[in-house]
């Protein structure tokens, strides 16, 4: 491991001789990247990266930002390739130095999250029991908060969630102080790729590893203490039923050669229903 660390730092020092400050700390970034698939072709089980020393404060304002921005640019065009490959990411030191604009990070993952959940076939969704969901960074950016409610049972609720893409799980969860064990679960169940709908035993897989996840959230779990919804007594199955049938029954309504089947003595509550 020590090799690999020095290897890295002479690794900098040679790409960084010939460029410009900020464009060496640029280039660096292909040396990391070779750092870390030596250290796996050679089997090396851990290996440690000095990002940002405390010695880095010093250099100028520019360049701290400059490397900062480097820094979470790499871990989004990483992320997956690390995941992919069963490599474990784990952050050591003080990350609470670190810039406040990392909470823009998450933020942006929440949002992703809100976003593919907006983009899936409505009838998928219902599957899942998923009702509404929501995310809440407080404590000044040091807690988040993920609320959700659902119509399921707790089990197949989380397994059918899990099933609209485990990446996008871990495109947020990656900002927790949870992902480390998340990452080893990851790793323990063969990878990501192993939870992609291009595996065909994807929904089996679920059911037989997601168990450690659902242990990972539920230690972070706290039940409400009080909740109150408009629509409780209606199921989003219902809800979705009985919008169909309203917008169904307006097209009657609005064809005049319904008028007189309207006039049917037995379609009188409908009509006086849809007059309120």
């Amino acid at each position: 491991m020590l090799f690999a660390i020095r290897s890295l730092k002479k690794s900098f020092r040679e790409v960084a001789r010939h460029l410009p400050r900020v464009e060496g700390h640029r280039a660096g970034i292909d040396a990391v990247r070779d750092t870390v698939e030596t250290a796996a072709r050679l089997g090396v089980g851990v290996l440690t990266l000095y990002a940002f020393s405390m010695e880095n404060w010093k250099r100028p304002a520019a360049e701290i930002s400059t490397l900062m921005m480097l820094l979470k640019r790499y871990l989004r065009s990483e992320l997956k390739t690390l995941l992919t490959n069963n490599i474990r990411f784990n952050v050591i030191g003080r990350m609470e130095d670190l810039s406040h604009d990392i909470q823009d990070e998450l933020r942006a993952a929440t949002q992703r999250f809100a976003a593919v959940l907006s983009a899936v076939p409505l009838e998928k969704n219902i599957h899942t029991g998923l009702r509404d969901q929501r995310h809440v960074i407080f404590d000044n950016g040091q807690r988040l908060m993920w609320a959700t409610t659902f119509e399921n049972d707790w089990d197949p609720y989380f397994e059918d969630f899990v099933l609209i893409g485990i990446e996008h799980f871990l495109d947020w969860m990656q900002h927790t102080t949870q992902y480390s064990a998340v990452s080893e679960w990851v790793e323990s169940s063969g990878g990501v790729e192993k939870f992609s709908a291009d595996n065909p035993d994807v929904d089996a897989h679920v059911k037989q590893t997601v168990g450690g996840l659902k242990k990972i959230v539920a230690s972070v779990q706290s039940p409400a203490t009080g909740y109150f919804n408009n629509l409780s007594t209606w199921t989003m199955p219902e809800i979705v039923k009985a919008q169909g049938l309203q917008d169904a029954f307006q097209r009657v309504l609005d064809d005049p050669g319904a008028a007189e089947a309207l006039q049917h003595p037995a379609l009188k509550p409908l009509l006086e229903q849809a007059a309120d």
